[in-house]
């Protein structure tokens, strides 16, 4: 019986500070606007495309060059291999 004197007073401070954190989430606006969380992970975001180099031309020239010098290394890897 003397546990209801120990059990009442921690329940009741229980409650009180569960009011508490429901009354500060209202005022801080957490119920706002409930159906737009959960919508927003479903929303695709825009992604930026970072702006092409003002030197395209030797940006293609240096590519192409690249390009060769694989291309040219796998055939010569290929003759090996025959």
């Amino acid at each position: 019986m003397e546990i209801v004197f120990i059990l009442i007073p921690v329940s009741l401070v229980i409650v009180v500070i569960a009011l508490w954190a429901f009354v500060w989430s209202v005022r801080n606006d957490q119920y706002d606007d409930l159906e737009k969380e959960a919508y927003r992970i479903l929303i695709d975001e825009e992604i930026e495309i970072p702006h092409p180099p003002t030197n395209q031309d030797t940006d293609v020239k240096n590519t192409m060059q690249d390009q060769d010098r694989i291309e040219g290394s796998s055939i010569k890897q290929s003759r090996r291999t025959v």
